[in-house]
């Protein structure tokens, strides 16, 4: 192994867990669809009958959502890998790579959080991937330390989502790593 090579920091890898208490929201689809919704709202005005078309949209939205959700599968079904291309350098930009493994019989969006130190990077990148059930899924973003010392890589966040996109879970996986610039 050339000297290169073993500056590169170790890859770390770890099971998600739920982020949050509940750990769960609604997803953008959702909300888009009670949005769409409130179309029955105007036509209410003139007939009361549009109320009830409005209150029935909205339960069988609600029914959607839930059938959605209890699809998703639990957050310890993903493994998260952070790796790294290259040894980190000062002012010299390198790749961060996260690999999401699916353990699970869905197909899975993810939008993903890496909570990098400042010193890394300017702003925390959000990565979106689609992850094949029982599948890999890969993303890189660009790192460029700014000063040089010590700095503490710790969690990814994700918010996944089923292929119907109404419900989200959300979850975290820590991946605490001492990395050297």
């Amino acid at each position: 192994m050339s000297e290169w090579a073993a500056m590169i920091p170790a890859a770390v890898e770890g099971k998600a867990r739920k982020s949050k208490r509940l750990g769960f929201a609604f997803g953008y689809r959702f909300l888009l669809l009670l949005l769409i919704g409130l179309g029955w709202l105007a036509p209410a005005f003139v007939s009361h009958h549009f109320v009830y078309a409005m209150l029935v949209w909205d339960l069988v939205l609600i029914t959607a959502w839930a059938a959605d959700l209890f699809s998703l599968p639990k957050a310890d079904q993903l493994l998260i890998r952070r790796s790294w291309d290259a040894p980190l350098a000062l002012s010299v930009r390198s790749q961060a790579i996260i690999t999401v493994t699916n353990e699970s019989k869905s197909t899975l969006h993810i939008q993903l959080l890496d909570a990098l130190p400042w010193s890394l990077g300017t702003e925390p990148l959000q990565l979106q991937m689609t992850v094949p059930p029982r599948g890999k899924a890969e993303a890189t973003y660009p790192v460029q330390p700014s000063r040089i010392g010590n700095a503490t890589a710790s969690v990814v966040y994700a918010r996944y989502e089923g292929v119907f996109r109404l419900a989200q879970r959300w979850a975290m996986a820590e991946l605490t790593q001492e990395l050297t610039v």
